[in-house]
């Protein structure tokens, strides 16, 4: 085993991972069942799938937000662009929800 790391090291398969040069996240999983999943997760950068929606619905609103605040420094046909884009945004959220 020990020699299969070295040559993995040697040949730079190590090099790229997340976190190189960072300490090691030594803080507890917690307790309860899923409790390492989570930790997983979270060390992978990832959420559970109703956060990650949650997040998704809260990016479209800030869009859809953005969208009608611009709309009326738009000329006309910048406008009907703007109306199909928000239209296609709105569909998604509804949707998300």
């Amino acid at each position: 085993m020990d020699k299969q790391i070295r040559e993995a090291q040697e040949r730079g398969d190590f090099d790229n991972l997340p976190g190189r040069g960072k300490p090691l996240d030594l803080t507890s999983w917690g307790d309860g069942d899923w409790a390492l999943a989570h930790h997983i997760l979270k060390q992978a950068g990832e959420t559970l799938p109703w956060i990650a929606v949650g997040q998704d619905i809260e990016r479209i609103q800030a869009r859809l937000r953005t969208l009608r605040e611009e709309a009326p420094t738009l000329t006309p046909a910048e406008r009907a662009h703007a109306r199909e884009r928000y239209l296609r945004e709105a569909a998604i959220l509804d949707r998300l929800l």
